[in-house]
């Protein structure tokens, strides 16, 4: 029961050191040693979201892992996947500690924040220009269609404001300085207006406003209201200006699930193009400005995401993407073909392009997998569903291990999403992906739990079964979870653990205190121990105000928020757990985890507080990814191998 510092960030990436571990597979699995290894994970990159180079003969898109990612181009009219150093994929401009990056629309500027500014510079290299003109904390950057200017979002003195600054340096102006919030600003296609997200003064809602580019002629176009709280819900990325500049579509769920919509820039009503109990995001226009292609669950698995199309004046959708899941799709410049990400149980998000049509071919331009072979073992994840105590049916995914159980039972591992998360069908649909498989490999049979108040995912009445009401409902659908392994999965009753990231941290602190006999080892990250405390620390303002939207005042309910802070149950924890925490989190603050470790540690309790230096909330560093998965993986295999006893008093 220690209490310790990390410095993953800092050392271990630029060492290639371990903290715990061991950089080879464990013996975990009775059969034999995993294929692959938390080495070979690191290995593997990321790809970010395409874009279409200006003369369509190429896609770019972010590549690497954490925060080593550069910006890659990939030939649009390969036949077959590129690893680096293939000629059908070239570095374009180098991204590594350029936070919030962006490439502008020609190709020829990078933006970036670094030291409290925005800065561009150009993507074959050169000096670099100073965009803004105070110090701030910078978000959302936006080039304009002419390469010229930069929109963005700046928080000073717990506001989100918007600015415009040439991408040459010199004043800015700013668009959106009102006392109401805004954030997620778009450019016309002829880049002589904005529009962004303006919240209502209660935050009950938002509206679409349209501004020019000098902050004048503002109007609003269009206004969603909020039911049984604050949503989780920018904006930003799931907007699109029609090519005329006459029309926006946007997300709307006034109707129960997330659909696309279109809003008049001149007034009047919105119109929905898409209905249905599914959730559709992500809409883009074609350059005609006759379809929109957009994401949704349409298929019939909620857990499911493909690429499908509807016209611009509504009608039956239909879906363009095979079989895998998919992300981000944006038109080619001329209309014929669209890029988006498409995973698989084997395949990690990839560069994929198509022809705009059904049943076309989908070519995959990128191989992120230094060694394909080693994720070839991968097992399919499967949705699930299962009553909770009260009735409720709750969605999950499952990866199942192919060895048959030993003798009691498969380990189990249940792992909680964080606020606005949710967990889907594929490697680019759950979290920590390649590292569950490797646990998978090991006999692990892990169930991913979206518990009722997960968002964009089924619908708005799921999405607000947890209002005024954290750590009631919500808590019960992880037992039941657990049931649920042990029934249908033949995992062994006593040994599943449990982790989670953000709201996922919270709900494995609540697992190991308020229910201790279910997880019999719980690893929270950046978790809130106590709600009432971190309402006075959180630097996050939206995540305050959803905070109260959904508990409501402290002072008039104050049982309510006691019996959802984990802190007030420690006394009752029995298992072990294990707290980790990024020192530059200004969402969840240190002491959050820092509280639950004391109070714990005070009473004599198994617990390990692990603070990680130069992370903030979530971990980005490859060092940092590298202690974390060693160090979970050295926990379970401690406390979950059924060879150790777990309890304390």
């Amino acid at each position: 029961m220690r209490r310790s510092i990390h410095i993953s960030a800092l050392l271990l990436a630029a060492a290639g050191a371990t903290a715990c571990g061991s950089n080879v597979a464990t013996p975990a699995a009775a059969s034999g040693a995993p294929s692959i290894t938390i080495n070979d994970i690191l290995q593997i990159d990321q790809a970010g979201q395409p874009i279409w180079s200006p003369d369509g003969s190429e896609v770019g898109f972010q590549w690497g892992l954490g925060t080593e990612r550069d910006w890659w181009a990939a030939s649009a009219s390969a036949s077959k996947p590129a690893s680096r150093g293939d000629a059908a994929v070239r570095q374009v401009a180098p991204l590594t500690g350029r936070a919030s990056a962006a490439i502008s629309p020609d190709w020829r500027s990078i933006a970036y924040v670094s030291k409290k500014h925005v800065w561009t510079v150009p993507a074959g290299g050169g000096r670099p220009v100073r965009v803004t003109t105070e110090e701030g904390k910078y978000s959302t950057l936006t080039w304009s269609p002419d390469s010229k200017r930069i929109a963005f979002v700046v928080e000073r003195n717990d506001q989100d404001d918007i600015g415009v600054g040439s991408a040459a340096g010199g004043p800015v102006t700013s668009i959106a300085a009102t006392p109401r919030d805004e954030d997620s600003p778009i450019w016309s296609p002829a880049s002589d207006r904005l529009a962004f997200l303006r919240r209502t003064d209660d935050w009950s809602g938002y509206e679409i406003w349209v501004s020019a580019p000098d902050g004048t002629h503002q109007r609003a176009i269009a206004r969603e209201a909020y039911q049984k709280g604050v949503e989780e819900f920018h904006f930003d990325g799931n907007d699109a200006w029609s090519p005329d500049g006459t029309q926006i579509a946007y997300l709307s769920s006034r109707n129960g699930y997330n659909h696309v919509w279109v809003a008049s820039v001149s007034g009047g009503d919105p119109k929905e193009l898409t209905t249905g109990s599914f959730v559709d995001y992500d809409p883009s226009w074609s350059p005609a400005g006759d379809r929109i292609v957009f994401i949704s669950s349409r298929a019939g698995d909620l857990e499911d995401r493909h690429v499908w199309t509807v016209a611009a004046t509504g009608g039956a959708p239909v879906r363009l993407s095979p079989d895998g899941f998919c992300a981000r799709p944006v038109w080619s410049r001329d209309g014929k073909r669209i890029a988006y990400l498409r995973s698989s149980a084997t395949e990690p998000p990839e560069v994929t392009v198509q022809d705009a049509r059904a049943g076309a071919t989908a070519v995959r331009l990128t191989e992120s997998r230094p060694n394909p072979s080693l994720t070839a073992g991968f097992v399919e994840p499967q949705s699930v569903t299962y009553p909770s105590r009260d009735g409720m049916n709750v969605h999950a995914v499952v990866l199942r291990p192919r060895q048959a159980a030993a003798a009691g039972g498969h380990p189990g591992l249940m792992y909680f999403h964080g606020k606005g998360g949710i967990n889907l069908k594929g490697w680019g649909g759950l979290p920590n992906y390649a590292f569950h498989q490797y646990l998978v490999q090991q006999g692990y049979a892990v169930i991913f739990v979206n518990w009722r108040g997960t968002h964009v995912g089924y619908g708005s009445a799921y999405e607000q079964a947890n209002y005024r009401d954290y750590g009631g409902g919500e808590l019960d659908d992880v037992v039941g979870a657990a049931h649920t392994l042990q029934r249908d999965f033949g995992v062994d009753s006593k040994r599943i653990a449990c982790w989670g990231e953000s709201y996922g941290g919270y709900m494995t602190m609540l697992a190991v205190t308020k229910t201790p006999d279910v997880c019999n080892a719980g690893v929270s990250l950046y978790g809130v121990s106590d709600w009432t405390t971190f309402l006075k620390q959180s630097k996050r303002k939206l995540w305050r105000m959803r905070l109260v939207a959904k508990l409501g005042d402290p002072a008039a309910d104050p049982a309510l928020w006691d019996k959802s802070a984990a802190i007030k149950f420690a006394s009752q924890a029995r298992s072990p757990l294990l707290i980790l925490q990024g020192m530059d989190d200004d969402g969840v603050m240190p002491i959050q985890g820092e509280s639950l470790y004391d109070a714990m540690h005070q009473m004599g309790k198994n617990v390990d507080y692990v603070a990680f230096v130069g992370e903030g909330h979530g971990f980005r560093h490859t060092g940092s990814l590298r202690d974390l998965y060693q160090r979970v993986d050295a926990f379970l295999g401690k406390y979950n191998s059924g060879k150790a006893p777990v309890t304390t008093h």
